[in-house]
């Protein structure tokens, strides 16, 4: 019995700077998870700070009296431009410029009018497109025109190069097939899409 204890003994010796090293290794694998965790969370912070900022900074710029338009095509279309900035348009003196340029907000709602009406287009004025892009822009982050305008536009309109429609308003019948009266007073399937 006593040479087991003894065996014992010598072993436990002798395993213990292996023990040490598997604990070493864990307490270092814990701390790295720790650390990658912070990191994470840090990053996370700072993408969310970003887009706040991103955000902020796209609703700032449509907030503004900069925007302007002119409707072509017998009706059917619209270009969409900044009347602070110069554009092609302008240096063939094909733009007229509205009394009071508006809000994108405010031209927004008289897009969508003209949509009802039956405009079908929306043309952007590259200078507009670009300077969006420049003025709403956070460092590190890489948004497009398409992302502003997916976050300052209302949801019935769906693509920037098409005029905007108003939801249904009221229930819509026949969507339950089968003779049923099913209603949808939902958005109608509207949506502007995009964002981070």
């Amino acid at each position: 019995m006593e040479r087991l204890r003894a065996a014992l003994a010598q072993a436990e010796e002798d395993y213990a700077p292996v023990r040490g090293e598997i604990n070493r290794r864990l307490t270092a694998e814990a701390e790295e998870r720790e650390e990658q965790d912070r990191r994470r969370e840090a990053e996370q912070a700072e993408r969310r700070a970003r887009q706040a900022l991103w955000r902020d900074r796209c609703h700032e710029l449509a907030s503004r009296r900069v925007w302007c338009w002119v409707v072509e095509g017998g009706g059917t279309s619209v270009l969409i431009h900044r009347c602070d900035l110069p554009t092609a348009a302008q240096a063939r003196g094909t733009v007229h410029q509205p009394v009071k340029p508006l809000t994108f907000y405010r031209l927004e709602k008289k897009l969508l009018k003209l949509g009802d009406e039956g405009g079908t287009t929306v043309r952007w004025d590259q200078a507009c497109r670009d300077s969006v892009v420049a003025e709403c822009s956070v460092p590190g982050g890489a948004e497009s025109f398409e992302e502003w305008w997916a976050v300052v536009t209302s949801d019935g309109w769906l693509r920037p190069d098409t005029m905007p429609r108003r939801p249904p308003s009221g229930p819509v019948r026949g969507r339950g097939g089968h003779g049923s009266t099913a209603t949808d007073y939902g958005s109608g399937g509207f949506n502007c899409g995009g964002g981070f």
